[in-house]
C-alpha cells in the first residue's frame, strides 16, 4: 500500500511523514600559509568555519556559494598570507533573506625577532621559532608560543590554532616545533580546521634535522624542519577541502630553507534529513541525510 507503513502494535496501517525540512549548511575559509621567515617560523591558522540552520526554507530559492582557496606560501613573509573566505548567499527580494560570510583566517607566525603585530592577532599562526607568543584565531583558541633553548641552538615555532583548540608550544629544549590545534568535528563526523605545525631549526654544527611537528587533526599541515647543512624536510600545506593550516619551516644563518606548507582550501555543506529535496553540489546520503557538498563556487536552490 503506497504512502503507509506498517504498526507493529498490530494497529494496522498509518501514513509515512517526511522528515521537517531543516536546512543545515556548514562552511570554512581557506587556510592561512605557515611561515619560514628567520630561525623558524608559525604554523599557519585555519580558516573560521560557521554553521547556520535554516527551518522549513521557502521552495526554489538560490543560494550562491563561495569556496574560499587556500592561502600560498611566499618565502620569507611574516605574518605569511591569509587564505579566502567562504560565503553563501541567497534570499533578498525573491524569498527569505539570508547571508552569511566568513574569512580565512590563517596566517603565519611572527619573524625571527618579534611575534606577529598586533594588528594581525586573529591570524591563528603560531609564535616564530624565538621566545614570542602566538596569536588568536577568529574561532577563539591560540597560536602556540615560539621559544629557543638556552643555548640559541634549537628554535622551536609555535603550532598554529585549530577551530578546535589551541596550538602547541614551541619546546623549550632540544625538542620539536609545536603540533598544531585540532579541527572542529562537525555533524557529519569529520574534522575540519586543523592547525599547521610549527617549524624547528637546528644550529651551529648539528648533524640532524630533529623532529617533525604535526599538523592539527582537520587538515592542518606537518612543520617543516632543517640545521645548518641540510634540510630535513619541507613543510607540508593544509589538506584541501578542510580550511587547514600549512606547516611553518625556516632557516637557520647561511643553510638551506624548510619551506612552508601552504593553507588548505574551504569548503561549504548543505545538508537535511531524509531524500533528496535540493539541487546542487556534489550530492550523497549518510545516515538518513542528504549531503550536497561544495568543493568550489555552486549554487544550492530549495525544494
Amino acid at each position: 500500500m503506497s504512502g503507509f507503513g506498517y504498526n507493529v502494535n498490530g494497529f494496522g496501517a498509518f501514513p509515512n511523514r517526511t522528515p521537517p525540512y531543516i536546512v543545515q549548511f556548514f562552511l570554512i575559509g581557506g587556510g592561512g600559509a605557515g611561515s619560514d621567515q628567520g630561525y623558524a617560523g608559525g604554523g599557519g591558522g585555519p580558516g573560521e568555519y560557521k554553521t547556520q540552520t535554516l527551518t522549513e526554507p521557502s521552495a526554489s530559492l538560490a543560494y550562491t556559494i563561495s569556496v574560499g582557496a587556500g592561502a600560498a606560501q611566499e618565502t620569507n613573509k611574516s605574518p605569511a598570507n591569509y587564505g579566502s573566505e567562504s560565503s553563501v548567499y541567497g534570499g533578498g527580494s525573491s524569498g527569505d533573506p539570508f547571508y552569511f560570510s566568513i574569512g580565512g583566517r590563517g596566517g603565519g607566525g611572527g619573524s625571527s625577532d618579534v611575534p606577529e603585530a598586533a594588528s594581525h592577532n586573529k591570524a591563528g599562526g603560531g609564535g616564530a621559532g624565538v621566545n614570542s607568543t602566538g596569536s588568536t584565531h577568529a574561532n577563539g583558541y591560540d597560536g602556540g608560543d615560539g621559544n629557543v633553548d638556552g643555548s640559541n641552538t634549537h628554535y622551536n615555532a609555535g603550532g598554529g590554532a585549530g577551530t578546535g583548540g589551541d596550538g602547541s608550544d614551541g619546546g623549550t629544549t632540544a625538542d620539536s616545533g609545536g603540533d598544531g590545534g585540532i579541527g572542529y568535528q562537525w555533524l557529519d563526523g569529520t574534522r575540519y580546521g586543523g592547525g599547521g605545525g610549527g617549524g624547528y631549526i637546528r644550529r651551529f654544527g648539528y648533524t640532524t634535522p630533529g623532529t617533525v611537528s604535526s599538523g592539527g587533526a582537520g587538515g592542518g599541515g606537518a612543520g617543516g624542519n632543517t640545521n645548518q647543512a641540510v634540510v630535513g624536510s619541507n613543510a607540508t600545506n593544509g589538506s584541501a577541502n578542510t580550511g587547514g593550516g600549512g606547516g611553518g619551516g625556516g632557516t637557520p644563518a647561511a643553510s638551506p630553507r624548510a619551506l612552508a606548507g601552504n593553507g588548505g582550501s574551504g569548503i561549504v555543506i548543505v545538508r537535511y534529513q531524509g531524500t533528496q529535496r535540493g539541487t546542487g553540489g556534489t550530492i550523497t546520503s549518510s545516515g538518513g541525510f542528504t549531503y550536497h557538498t561544495f568543493t568550489s563556487s555552486g549554487t544550492f536552490t530549495t525544494a
